[in-house]
């Protein structure tokens, strides 16, 4: 059974480092961006991003706050997708550093 890694591929090489305590972990189908939390194995945000292969879009970002899914977006193209991704990377980064 062969696969299309195009899709994922074009994903993992163009979407950007991680920025500040951000993580990124690409397992394949999907790229995760995940912000650890203060306390326990939970991470306090997650953001997946991926081919958006249910839809009609090009590529969807699934929100996690904690342990609660908190949205879905989908994009018409990759470009849309990065700058969307590295907004939301940006803005979870200033409210944690106004939080603490």
């Amino acid at each position: 059974m062969s696969s299309d890694r195009g899709p994922i591929a074009r994903l993992e090489a163009a979407l950007p480092a991680p920025p500040g305590a951000w993580e990124r972990h690409d397992d394949g189908s999907a790229i995760q961006y995940r912000l650890p939390g203060a306390d326990g194995p939970w991470v306090a945000a997650k953001l997946t991003v991926r081919p958006d292969r249910l839809g009609d879009a090009a590529v969807r970002i699934d929100r996690i706050a904690g342990c609660r899914q908190t949205g879905t977006t989908r994009h018409e193209d990759a470009a849309d997708a990065i700058d969307a991704l590295t907004a939301e990377l940006h803005a979870v980064l200033a409210a944690a550093d106004r939080e603490s």
